[in-house]
């Protein structure tokens, strides 16, 4: 975490860019280039896993957590409140650490922008893993690839927004902002029924039922993708938050 903010440092000194899609016009091997490439990498990663999900892989997750997916084991269980906490971690430190070291946006939009990503992760590391019950346990090798994604998005996130200098227009840091609070309301309210699915000693699956479960089956995951999206929109499209809202 040290190690990253003291390139997070380092290239807020040197770099000034642009927010949404002015990264294409960047100078090889700076920071905004490299910043750039990771975008590019994340989003054909996830493309990747998408369309092998949809041609018949399973996932080494939840109730398929035991299974060999790729003819592999995916290493020991992990109980699900430790995994949850350490792999969410990264995506949390970086940005505190940011600004716990002064390493901050310039502008008041940018700041927000930052604290709501930092909101959904301190209640996705500390305070959702603390109201789990009976959760399967995680694959080891499950739990270090989604700890990998959580370091470098944190990174990149941290990065736009310490070192974006371009200005938000108000009406769009709004519009997403408003989004954001609907897609965070959706995926609290689903976790709560998720959560309240199970008593102490319970274990097996059970269809949830109201809210937004009556719509659409993942309901928390519906609720996560409108967060990413508003947020990329409050972000005045900067490319990360793209990136991460496509991942998503």
């Amino acid at each position: 975490y040290m190690g990253i903010l003291d390139v997070i440092t380092c290239m807020s000194d040197l770099c000034e860019f642009p927010g949404g899609w002015g990264w294409f016009a960047c100078e090889p091997f700076s920071a905004r280039w490299n910043v750039f490439w990771i975008c590019i990498s994340l989003v054909l990663s996830m493309i990747g896993s998408a369309y092998s999900l949809l041609t018949g892989t399973v996932a080494p997750y939840g109730r398929y957590s035991e299974v060999k997916s790729f003819g592999i084991s995916w290493g020991f269980p992990v109980p699900a409140r430790v995994a949850w906490m350490f792999q969410e971690s990264p995506s949390l430190a970086i940005p505190l650490l940011s600004l716990l070291y002064g390493v901050r946006p310039t502008s008041t939009y940018r700041t927000i922008v930052l604290c709501l990503y930092i909101f959904h992760y301190f209640n996705r590391t500390l305070v959702y893993p603390l109201r789990i019950v009976g959760g399967k346990p995680t694959p080891f090798t499950v739990m270090l690839l989604a700890f990998v994604f959580c370091l470098i998005n944190g990174y990149i996130q941290t990065f736009s927004s310490v070192s974006n200098t371009s200005d938000i227009d108000a009406v769009t840091f709004a519009v997403g902002t408003l989004l954001w609070a609907i897609g965070l309301a959706i995926n609290v309210q689903s976790d709560n029924i998720l959560l309240s699915l199970r008593k102490p000693g319970e274990v097996g699956y059970k269809i949830p039922h109201g809210g937004f479960f009556e719509y659409v089956t993942g309901a928390n995951f519906f609720g996560e993708i409108l967060e990413w999206c508003g947020y990329a929109i409050a972000s005045g499209f900067a490319l990360p938050s793209v990136t991460f809202a496509l991942s998503t």
